[in-house]
């Protein structure tokens, strides 16, 4: 045999083993790969997908869902969810907190559960309550309008009640987000009127505010200072608005949630009587939390085809995009409100609005 083939054949041999490697190096990165997917899948399906997946959850062929995952990430293109997202859920209060998202609502009782979404669509118990004992150390009916917040301190439940005298505001506080809670263990604002729809509010610069509803009157909103525990006002309450335009009627104005874009303070809340058609979502700015606002002539949120009485909103931010999570009624104004959720578009003027200025009815694309 020559010299030359023999050098042939050795450079194949090197050839064919660098192959092998080659191969072998890129099977393993695909199986650790696939491992990973895999990983992330069974995470979802078992609602414990964290990091950047979190969010997502596994296809599902019964609620006709299309979800990739990856070893890091998820895609949600083309995956669609429709109104109602939650029964029984009048007054909705929302937190997102490391990933997920918690929420409250008026209740019957003083237990007032905790329920927990990875998606704001899918909601689910948490099995606890803020009172497990469902007895509260100063009121007796009226459990309404309950909100969770992160203060610098820690975390507040801020809720309506009846003292047996009249609505009044109250608090509850914790380390953690799931408590336990232990209440002020006296309302936190006895005016000489009655008070429902408490809000909060921190901002960027870390002050923190608080804003309720005078429940009589020209039912202003009121807005005010608080500690960084969140159980102490501070300064003077100013009213920042009342009722003065048609669509808000007699009942006037309520449920006020603030949150703040482009450098503005937009103010949403809800006109009308609550048991009622009429009953809407409208909104005011101001450069600074505490005012002077202006508010929007129109409402943004009103009765649709098949949703009524739309109102009392949150608003939660993923991303660039924002989310209203509020209640109305299915069909007509009769038995218990139900949660929905619609994406908030800002017009060019500045102005939001909610859906298509009524409730959606057709699928949308899910909250990314």
């Amino acid at each position: 045999m020559s010299r030359t083939r023999k050098q042939t054949q050795i450079w194949q041999v090197i050839y064919a083993g660098l192959i092998i490697i080659v191969f072998a190096v890129a099977g393993w990165f695909t199986f650790n790969a696939f491992a990973d997917t895999l990983t992330v899948t069974s995470e979802a399906e078992a609602g414990a997908l964290s990091g950047v997946a979190k969010s997502c959850q596994a296809a599902n062929a019964s609620a006709n869902t299309s979800v990739r995952f990856g070893a890091t990430d998820c895609n949600t293109t083309g995956r669609t969810y429709a109104n109602p997202i939650k029964l029984d859920t009048a007054d909705p209060g929302v937190l997102a907190w490391e990933g997920r998202y918690y929420m409250v609502n008026t209740s019957n009782t003083a237990l007032f559960q905790i329920f927990v979404s990875d998606d704001l669509v899918n909601w689910q118990t948490t099995n606890t309550s803020i009172y497990p004992s469902g007895v509260h150390p100063w009121a007796t009916k009226n459990f309404w309008a309950p909100e969770l917040h992160r203060t610098a301190n820690g975390f507040a439940f801020y809720y309506s009640a009846f003292d047996g005298t009249a609505n009044r505001i109250g608090v509850a506080t914790a380390s953690n987000i799931l408590g336990p809670y232990t209440d002020l263990g006296h309302p936190l604002i006895a005016a000489t009127y009655a008070s429902i729809d408490v809000n909060f509010f921190r901002d960027d610069d870390g002050k923190q505010y608080l804003f309720w509803k005078e429940d009589e009157g020209n039912t202003r909103i009121f807005g005010q200072e608080i500690s960084a525990d969140g159980t102490v006002l501070t300064g003077t309450p100013v009213v920042l608005m009342q009722k003065s335009l048609p669509w808000e009627e007699t009942a006037g104005i309520e449920g006020p949630w603030l949150m703040k874009k482009n450098g503005q303070y937009y103010m949403f809340y809800s006109g009308a009587f609550f048991g009622s058609e009429a009953y809407s979502v409208g909104v005011a700015k101001a450069a600074t939390p505490l005012g002077t606002y202006t508010k929007r002539a129109d409402p943004i949120l009103k009765s649709g085809n098949r949703w009524k009485g739309p109102g009392h909103n949150t608003v939660v931010s993923i991303g660039n995009n924002d989310y209203a999570l509020y209640h109305a009624w299915d069909g007509a104004i009769t038995g218990n409100r139900v949660g929905m959720l619609d994406k908030i578009t800002w017009e060019a003027d500045g102005w939001p609005t909610i859906g298509y200025g009524t409730p959606t009815e057709s699928p949308q694309p899910y909250p990314n």
